[in-house]
């Protein structure tokens, strides 16, 4: 079986945290198979996580929610980035934070409704894009 190595965030790239999250998402299938396969030597707290379908979904929910930042920090990190190309990559991603707000709300109150466990951070977001102009 082919198993990806676990990736711990860093303080030396801004999207750490994302890539994380992703690597995570990614090995989750072998995680828990391991995890299976050595239940009785897995810490239990450790192996619940891994069977809790909540924290994936919250996982994948995360992941959804980052993705447009982090490919904006891409372009705004390249070697040729400038004041005009961050302003252009901060509009759109101001508008597709807009656009996905109403969708992720509905989908954040439909996951409360079946009492899942899901990351606030979405509500930070759109409380930090507004203070900053992206209304």
């Amino acid at each position: 079986m082919k198993v990806n190595k676990p990736m711990l965030p860093s303080e030396v790239r801004w999207n750490t945290v994302f890539d994380t999250l992703k690597c995570y998402k990614k090995a989750w299938p072998s995680l828990l198979a391991i995890s299976n396969e050595d239940r009785n030597e897995v810490p239990r707290d450790i192996y619940n996580s891994f069977i809790n379908m909540g924290v994936l979904e919250s996982v994948e929910d995360y992941c959804n929610l980052l993705q447009p930042m982090s490919k904006a920090l891409d372009k705004v990190q390249q070697a040729d980035s400038n004041l005009a190309g961050a302003v252009k990559e901060w509009n759109k991603l101001c508008i597709e934070l807009a656009e996905m707000s109403a969708d992720r709300q509905a989908h954040l109150a439909k996951r409360r409704k079946k009492n899942r466990y899901t990351f606030s951070v979405f509500f930070w977001i759109q409380d930090i894009s507004s203070k900053a102009g992206c209304n």
